[in-house]
């Protein structure tokens, strides 16, 4: 899930995290595959979010085995939990403030703002409202509106129509 409100975003990597990436340097040397990444880590206090989500598809598309040089000379499990934890509780911490905002009467918080066309707008198109998706109490609670389907209207006139010419004797 990406998230713009976190791009250009920095977050400072644990010293627990960077020390146990120092071990695995000395561990494994400065040809193991993975030493530049594990090597800029240490270099810099701070990691982008753009770079955690690198190390983060790098960990869940790793084919290899667990104990292979490369996957832990980044940090192995304990790289691998902190990105999770960090991103995860980043990107919740996001998407609970614009829900709550979204209940609370503001639009849009999902989607980015824009402006309307109205020069190139079609008059003539015929809109149908659109059906909201999720629980009658939802609906309510947001102040949303929930439309029935065209047909059961007009299965409930037809209905209607017939129960009244049959009482009226109009048939």
């Amino acid at each position: 899930m990406a998230n713009s409100d976190l791009q250009n975003k920095t977050f400072e990597c644990p010293l627990e995290i960077r020390n146990h990436i120092k071990k695995m340097i000395n561990k494994y040397g400065e040809k193991t595959k993975g030493y530049k990444r594990a090597n800029g880590l240490l270099d810099k206090k701070s990691i982008t979010y753009e770079h955690l989500k690198r190390i983060k598809n790098f960990f869940d598309t790793y084919s290899g085995n667990e104990k292979d040089s490369e996957y832990n000379i980044i940090g192995g499990d304990k790289m691998k939990q902190w990105v999770n934890k960090t991103l995860d509780s980043k990107r919740n911490s996001l998407h609970h403030v614009k829900k709550v905002k979204q209940e609370t009467g503001m639009d849009n918080q999902f989607k980015k703002t824009h402006t309307k066309d109205n020069n190139n707008k079609n008059i003539t198109k015929i809109r149908t409202p659109k059906l909201h998706k999720g629980s009658v109490n939802h609906q309510i609670y947001t102040g949303k509106v929930r439309y029935e389907s065209v047909d059961d209207e007009i299965t409930t006139i037809k209905y209607l129509i017939e129960y009244l010419n049959k009482d009226y004797g109009t048939e």
